[in-house]
């Protein structure tokens, strides 16, 4: 992909708001979060870990490697649609496109990148659609969130 000098100055900014001592390197522990300082969302602590296993070195990671990292997670393509349909349908125990309530909240405030109970429950409220039953049509709550947000091309 090549990156401009524009977006290589962009990220030395970002990587030297973590390289706290000037030594031109951030410690692993800072690469998650200087990440998503950078906008790139999803990164979960086994993704950090498989990264600085890679390119960490006696725990720190250089500009270059920085680089390298952010530039892969910049092509890389996320999540599709059928993953998320996927991932609703483990949910779906009457295999009828529809999730309890209760167990989109919990899966949301225990799983991944958590949320607060409040934050699901504004979301739900705002695009679940929720029937009589507690029971949450997930294809339409997607299209509603991807209406809103334009997660999916």
């Amino acid at each position: 992909m090549g990156m401009s000098d524009d977006e290589i100055a962009e990220f030395k900014e970002v990587f030297d708001l973590f390289d706290y001592y000037s030594e031109g390197t951030i410690a692993e522990k800072d690469l998650g979060v200087a990440m998503r300082a950078w906008g790139i969302t999803g990164v979960t602590q086994d993704g950090v870990k498989n990264l600085t296993d890679t390119y960490a070195e006696k725990g720190k990671i250089n500009f270059e490697d920085f680089l390298e990292i952010m530039e892969k997670k910049m092509t890389d393509p996320g999540l599709s649609e059928d993953t998320v349909l996927d991932s609703f349908a483990v949910l779906d125990k009457e295999k009828n496109g529809k999730v309890a309530e209760k167990d989109l909240k919990h899966m949301l405030c225990k799983m991944g990148d958590f949320m607060e109970s409040k934050e699901v429950d504004e979301v739900i409220k705002e695009f679940g659609n929720v029937d009589g039953d507690g029971m949450i049509d997930y294809k339409a709550f997607m299209n509603n969130i991807n209406e809103s947000c334009q997660i999916f091309s």
